[in-house]
């Protein structure tokens, strides 16, 4: 919760200043509907859900808009290098049937970070294939 709120801190001053901005908070999906032995992770995430909504209300009004998302499985580094047992079952409890991919991450930021997104502030935006539902 520090560095966000830090980042927000000094940041929305010059937002202000210059018209408007953007703000995104990129969080774990555990904060939404936490894990076990992970109950100080999820409670961060939490957290970070809560902060993004109450920040987005501050500064509304001043043309900023702040979003989180939250991704599912997505095909990193990290990912692939879990075994494969562990894998086929993560696959399995994804509904569309297939691991994220960085572009699908991507393509969200993008759409959040532009003007087409003008109006969309305060959400929590899953990039998971349905997983969470």
């Amino acid at each position: 919760l520090k560095a966000p709120f830090a980042m927000a801190h000094y940041g929305v001053p010059h937002l202000k200043a210059r018209g408007g901005g953007r703000i995104l908070n990129v969080i774990s999906r555990v904060g939404l509907h936490g894990a076990g032995g992970m109950a100080a992770y999820a409670a961060a995430k939490a957290g970070l859900i809560g902060f993004t909504k109450s920040l987005a209300k501050e500064v509304a009004s001043r043309g900023i808009t702040v979003n989180a998302l939250t991704p599912g499985w997505i095909e990193t580094d990290m990912v692939t290098s879990l075994p494969e047992e562990f894998r086929k079952k993560a696959l399995e409890a994804i509904p569309m049937g297939r691991y994220g991919t960085a572009d699908d991450v991507a393509a969200v930021i993008g759409f959040l970070a532009s003007d087409a997104a003008g109006y969309v502030t305060g959400q929590v935006i899953g990039i998971d294939g349905a997983m969470v539902l």
